[in-house]
């Protein structure tokens, strides 16, 4: 690709021809020269860095947003940017070398509810949302009768030691049924309470203005955009134990908003106020709540890394 100003050849010729020519200003003057060609293969040491350094900055650009402004604050007592110290830091590891740059650290958060206003469930009763109160014995989803359909629960955990810079790389409710249900035509969804810290569990307007417009809330800004499918969900045995699907992208989609710090409260939803499952009688699935057995309760399973 030609690159230059001023007509070829002439005194006021700068820039690069074809990557072959160069012109350039010198101690004598203006002159012409033929691009330096690099005449060997890269070493086997210059490759490795070359590899290190392209895939350093792929893990920087799949940052989040708040996780790029937490390097940008560490990195500008040593007047830098933060990616130029992320990148440092990551190099030197990989290299074995010191340099006082962040390292990649893993972590887990494991816990279950812990007090009765942690959970609750919401229905449509035929003409009406109804609310059970916090501390309902069991939160669930799907068709009851038809005085009781679009079943959903809010769950509620504190203390979720998750850091703010984190990277969520599995995620999962472990939920243990609280009785026998065999029909395979479930569905349901799980979503996330969208707030930085979350509230317990007050009233029916309180879930609703935080589930959003499929449980009769007004809006939806208080929910998560990610939201994971749990669909025909297999025969559930008394006090059996169940994982949902992966939901490492609702758990994100919260820890990675301004606000969040490691030990806030998390909330989600899990439930099929949309009617997506068969409208038949008994057609659910139910899972113990903190009302019906604190170490029995749904338990939130997170697995993250960070650089720090």
């Amino acid at each position: 690709m030609v690159k230059l100003k001023g007509p070829l050849f002439s005194v006021g010729a700068h820039g690069t021809l074809g990557e072959v020519l160069s012109f350039q200003d010198g101690v004598a003057g203006p002159r012409a020269m033929i691009v330096p060609k690099h005449r060997d293969m890269y070493s086997t040491g210059q490759s490795r860095h070359r590899a290190s350094f392209v895939s350093c900055v792929s893990l920087w650009n799949a940052l989040s947003a708040a996780s790029k402004a937490y390097y940008n604050g560490l990195a500008a007592k040593h007047c830098m940017t933060g990616y130029n110290w992320y990148l440092k830091g990551v190099l030197t590891g990989v290299s074995g070398g010191g340099g006082g740059g962040p390292s990649l650290h893993t972590g887990m958060f494991e816990g279950r509810m812990t007090a009765e206003d942690c959970d609750c469930k919401v229905y449509w009763n035929g003409s009406a949302w109804a609310y059970i109160d916090a501390g309902a014995l069991n939160g669930g989803v799907g068709y009851y009768l038809s005085g009781g359909f679009k079943f959903g629960s809010g769950w509620r955990w504190v203390n979720v030691t998750i850091p703010v810079v984190a990277t969520i790389t599995a995620a999962y409710i472990a939920c243990t049924s609280e009785d026998s249900q065999s029909s395979n035509t479930v569905r349901s969804k799980i979503i996330g309470d969208k707030e930085a810290n979350a509230a317990v569990w007050t009233t029916l307007a309180n879930y609703q203005g935080r589930r959003g417009t499929a449980a009769g809330g007004a809006n939806n800004n208080l929910r998560t955009a990610a939201e994971v499918a749990w669909d025909s969900i297999g025969a559930w045995g008394l006090n059996s134990v169940y994982n949902s699907p992966d939901i490492s992208s609702v758990i994100q989609e919260i820890v990675g908003q301004g606000g969040w710090a490691s030990g806030n409260a998390l909330a989600l939803f899990w439930d099929d106020h949309e009617a997506r499952g068969t409208q038949s009688d008994l057609i659910l699935r139910n899972a113990f709540s903190y009302g019906g057995s604190p170490s029995k309760s749904p338990l939130l399973h997170v697995e993250y890394e960070y650089y720090a």
